[in-house]
């Protein structure tokens, strides 16, 4: 009975060491799968006065992204990157200070209605691709109700607006809400933000002929200081909607632990990233 007794004790011993072997593996002794692609982000619109397309590759999740970015290594800058219609093509210049490739609408135009196609390689063998279209037309600026509000909360102001337009006579119909905001120093730009997405509608998830977009707040003009908001008020393509707004879910969702995994929306063919066409009104207020 002892012998018996000293064998079962043995046996557990030696799985207890096993198992605490096991649990004591790095993690690199199980890699997770990976593939490098290219990631090509493009918004293509008529009324810009630039096309911009910015390159970079995917990264495994347990990247130094900090220290990438530090470097500048996220971004592809000896890539060859062709923009091309049906009868003309150009390829795009890097351009170092915004580490994106850059080209002006004069040397190729961006049409309502217009197809385009973009290509990408890299010297050590990634290629993507990806082809958009400009929706025909944009919402009419007549059509356009905008309000601006003021609170006033403890003495200090805060300004918000909001925009809202009939719905486009299409079965299924795709808008987005931007902003951007300058400042004006002596009848001159002393500054400018980036274009900031806003918000992304699609006509069939509302009731009614009329789209009422959210509030937003917007920078108010102070004492020795002129700002300037442009709201642009879009019409879209359904890969612009749908990848901004599977953006908005991810950043929603990665605050839930138990969220689970899903791929942000993609129409670039062996990469990620989302090349798409808008047609926007532009109001100043």
């Amino acid at each position: 009975m002892t012998r018996t007794m000293l064998n079962i004790c043995l046996l557990l011993m030696i799985s207890f060491y096993s198992c605490s072997d096991l649990f004591e593996k790095e993690v690199d002794d199980y890699p997770i799968p990976f593939e490098v692609q290219l990631v090509v982000t493009a918004f293509l619109m008529p009324q810009d006065s630039l096309i911009m397309v910015e390159v970079r590759k995917t990264y495994p999740v347990d990247a130094d992204i900090t220290g990438l970015q530090q470097q500048g290594t996220t971004s592809i800058e000896n890539a060859i990157v062709i923009i091309r219609t049906n009868t003309s093509e150009v390829e795009m210049p890097y351009d170092n200070r915004i580490r994106k490739y850059v080209l002006h609408q004069d040397d190729f135009p961006i049409e309502s209605n217009g197809i385009y196609f973009i290509s990408v390689t890299t010297p050590d063998g990634l290629s993507a691709e990806s082809v958009c279209q400009i929706p025909a037309a944009s919402v009419e600026e007549d059509s356009i109700n905008g309000s601006l509000n003021i609170v006033d909360d403890g003495g200090v102001r805060e300004y918000f607006f909001y925009v809202s337009f009939p719905k486009a006579t299409d079965s299924i119909s795709y808008y987005a809400i931007l902003k951007q905001e300058y400042r004006m120093t002596n009848d001159s730009v002393s500054s400018i933000s980036s274009q900031e997405q806003l918000e992304v509608i699609k006509s069939s998830d509302l009731i009614g002929d009329y789209i009422t977009s959210s509030t937003f707040p917007i920078t108010p003009s102070f004492a020795g200081e002129n700002y300037h908001t442009e709201v642009y008020v879009c019409r879209t393509d359904s890969s612009y909607f749908q990848y901004h707004q599977d953006l908005n879910d991810y950043f929603i969702n990665t605050q839930n632990p138990f969220t689970e995994e899903f791929n942000i929306y993609t129409n670039i063919d062996n990469g990620r990233g989302v090349f798409a066409g808008l047609n926007c009104t532009i109001i100043r207020l």
